[in-house]
């Protein structure tokens, strides 16, 4: 059995409801276009889940229907319920046992939602492809490791390092990564993205995936980040527009609005792609207002 029919079939025991849903997202009319992508995040979501995978899929379900309550709350106000940091850390960072629910469902969604699972391929073959041998690699918010896991492998990296501002996120990395087999060298470290770091290092390629909508100041996160990225330097950035989700507090409408405030920030885009939600069309999630996964590759200007 293959490590996507594992998961899915898992998925469909605990929920049986949502087969539908997974039926669409791997149709292979576009299935095709990252089905190597797909397997290979099965496969780590196995090694991660373990014999914990039925407690993962009940969390996924858990998930979905909170952010099903959040999708409700958007469709009626046209703005996200949260709109601070402050409010984040008090509603949902500073409760354990949500969290880790949240977490867990957020693992399995990197596989069952094409859009996420399209923004790792786009990762994988566009920006890893990029970065020159030996660059220096830093991440923020590295959350399950996935991205760490996927650079570490590439073979092309000097040095892997990754920031988040939370001692447990990192903790919960650090074994995450142990148990993909990543190396024992990637660096972990409690930082604070929206504050200028002093670090002597220097980056050649800088990864930060959903971490700018949780944030109330994102134009000073990507400005910190330019001070440690070497002058010739490469950026992923990858965030989702119209995604109504319990911590998500910054919101961006269009693609073309984030596009403009990444060139705002000092940034020169070099490539972008748009991933819409599962089952949909771009062109109906423009015109829906539904989650879109926009990637950009930039450098400074």
């Amino acid at each position: 059995m293959s490590s996507i029919l594992a998961v899915t079939n898992a998925v469909k025991l605990q929920w049986p409801e949502h087969a539908t849903f997974i039926d669409k997202r791997f149709d292979q009319n576009h299935e095709h276009l990252f089905s190597d992508t797909s397997e290979q995040v099965a496969a780590m979501i196995l090694r991660l889940t373990g014999s914990d995978l039925p407690q993962y899929c009940d969390d996924y379900k858990w998930m979905c229907g909170n952010i099903f309550q959040e999708e409700v709350f958007f469709r009626k106000n046209k703005h996200y319920r949260l709109s601070s940091q402050k409010e984040a850390y008090e509603k949902i960072y500073n409760n354990p046992d949500y969290m880790s629910r949240y977490i867990n469902g957020l693992l399995l969604s990197q596989l069952l939602w094409s859009n996420q699972t399209a923004v790792i391929d786009y990762f994988n073959k566009k920006f890893l492809h990029r970065i020159k041998p030996s660059s220096r690699y830093l991440e923020i918010g590295p959350g399950h490791g996935l991205f760490l896991s996927l650079a570490d492998q590439s073979g092309k990296l000097s040095s892997v390092e990754a920031w988040d501002i939370s001692q447990s996120s990192l903790a919960s990395t650090r074994h995450a990564l142990d148990t993909l087999g990543a190396s024992d060298e990637i660096a972990l470290k409690a930082a604070d993205v929206t504050v200028p770091n002093p670090t002597e290092n220097k980056y050649d390629s800088v990864v930060i995936s959903e971490v700018l909508e949780h944030l109330d100041n994102p134009s000073a996160a990507l400005k910190s980040l330019m001070t440690v990225m070497e002058s010739e330097g490469l950026i992923f950035i990858n965030i989702p527009v119209n995604s109504p989700a319990p911590d998500h507090i910054h919101l961006w409408r269009t693609p073309e609005v984030f596009i403009e405030f990444v060139q705002s920030c000092g940034l020169a885009v070099l490539d972008s792609a748009c991933f819409p939600a599962t089952g949909h069309t771009l062109d109906q999630a423009r015109k829906r207002d539904l989650t879109i996964n926009v990637c950009v590759i930039a450098k400074k200007r």
